[in-house]
């Protein structure tokens, strides 16, 4: 796993975690304005209150285990997140079903918190990780609806004006169940599609970030490689001109001051040049080692 895809799941999960407690919210929201509103018949046992109220502790507390972890310095650990994702995944879809049964089985609208989980899916796997949590929803709806027709589970009316035979009746639960089913798999498709075309953005992104990056560092060896060969031309002729200019000047052959004067200036100049030389050596030895800085920067927060 590499460490562009270990951030993205744990960025992930932060976001999951806190999308939970939306879910949370809004499953107590919808219960008690349909509770208020006289025409429902939900209930809440203490099973469905202790469950949610547990999912709401664990859901805080993945957060603090994702955190504990460090997945993005173990790669160990970063594989205990991703199956812990997974499980995430398999809870939301077996409190979603556990919603549903209370809510009222076939009556019950609330299979669309379903959409949630498939959706929230596509930002850690691919289309076929999408796939097969939509396929995890759907066989959990159908054992549902499915269980309450042979009367294996009991059956909870959605409204006070409502009419238990549709539990049991296999017309009306087959069209349920393969109109949901048809919407949860054309959703997980849609969404996989989605889920892919933006992994291949992703990579094509990070495919132009990485050939920018070797283009810079191409062009940075270049001028580099300019640098050292400019100070190596430069001082080895200018190192020559200065002794010779330092032999002219003490052989005593130029006697008159102007002469004296120009040699003085000449030599002057020519440690000017070296000095500029020195500096771009200087400049050169600097850049090396901030990127040699940088680089093992780099690689220590990565370990």
């Amino acid at each position: 796993m590499t460490e562009h895809n270990t951030k993205k799941i744990f960025e992930a999960n932060h976001t999951a975690t806190q999308a939970r407690w939306i879910y949370i919210a809004l499953v107590f929201a919808i219960g008690v304005i349909t509770k208020v509103s006289g025409v429902s018949n939900v209930k809440f046992p203490k099973q469905l209150v202790a469950g949610l109220f547990l999912l709401a502790i664990a859901n805080n507390s993945f957060w603090y285990v994702f955190r504990w972890l460090r997945p993005e310095k173990n790669h160990q650990n970063a594989q205990i997140l991703y199956r812990t994702t997974f499980l995430q995944y398999v809870v939301d879809l077996s409190i979603t079903t556990i919603v549903i049964h209370f809510a009222g089985g076939i009556e019950s609208i609330s299979f669309i918190f379903f959409f949630f989980v498939i959706v929230s899916s596509s930002f850690i796997y691919g289309q076929g990780g999408v796939f097969a949590i939509s396929l995890g929803a759907i066989f959990l709806y159908n054992a549902l609806i499915y269980a309450e027709y042979f009367q294996l589970i009991s059956t909870y009316p959605r409204y006070i004006f409502s009419d238990l035979t549709v539990h049991h009746s296999l017309d009306a639960v087959a069209v349920n169940t393969f109109t949901v089913s048809m919407v949860l798999l054309t959703t997980a498709l849609f969404i996989g599609y989605l889920s892919r075309l933006r992994k291949m953005q992703e990579e094509r992104i990070l495919e132009e970030k990485d050939e920018k990056i070797r283009e810079t560092k191409k062009t940075e060896e270049i001028r580099s490689r300019f640098i050292t060969v400019l100070t190596h031309q430069l001082r080895t002729p200018l190192t020559h001109i200065k002794l010779a200019l330092a032999n002219f000047s003490e052989s005593g052959e130029v006697a008159a001051e102007p002469g004296q004067k120009l040699l003085a200036d000449a030599s002057f100049s020519v440690e000017r040049i070296l000095a500029l030389v020195d500096r771009l050596v200087k400049i050169k030895d600097l850049e090396t080692i901030k990127e040699h800085f940088d680089k093992d920067k780099i690689i220590s927060n990565s370990i």
